[in-house]
This record gives structure tokens, sequence and C-alpha cells, in this order.
């Protein structure tokens, strides 16, 4: 498999997992009625960003990857 194809291919699946972690948190963010889990907070004058939402938002999306990357290992064994 071609490097760059596979760094491509990698990328994608990076920007797809954050989007899809982001989602998720801020969906429990509504649910239980709170702005700490979302990374980035719009209100009407402006908007505010918070340090744990980054944090936990990149975190879990190197995590995710991480597990995904032993999955794929595993699988081709």
């Amino acid at each position: 498999m071609d490097l760059k194809y596979k760094n491509k291919k990698l990328t994608i699946l990076s920007i797809l997992v954050i989007f899809s972690v982001y989602f998720v948190y801020y969906f429990i963010g509504y649910l239980v009625n709170t702005d700490i889990l979302n990374a980035i907070t719009s209100h009407r004058n402006g908007f505010s960003i918070s340090f744990i939402g980054i944090f936990l938002l990149f975190g879990t999306s190197f995590l995710v990857v991480y597990f995904i990357g032993k999955y794929r290992e595993k699988r081709k064994k």
C-alpha cells in the first residue's frame, strides 16, 4: 500500500472521528444542560472556548483512533 494513500486514509478517519466525538459530547452536554463538554459554545454576543472540552475532544479522539488502529492490526493477522 502506498504511504501517501495510507496517510490520506488516516487523515480522513481522524477528521471523521473528531467530528463524531464532538457531536457526541455536544449531545451529552445538551442532555445534561452544561456547556463544559462542548469545545466551542456560541452565544448571542460571541462564543466561548472550553479548555476541558478541547482536552476531552482530542483525548477521546486519539484514543478512538488508537483503538481502531489496534483493531485493524489484529484483524490483519
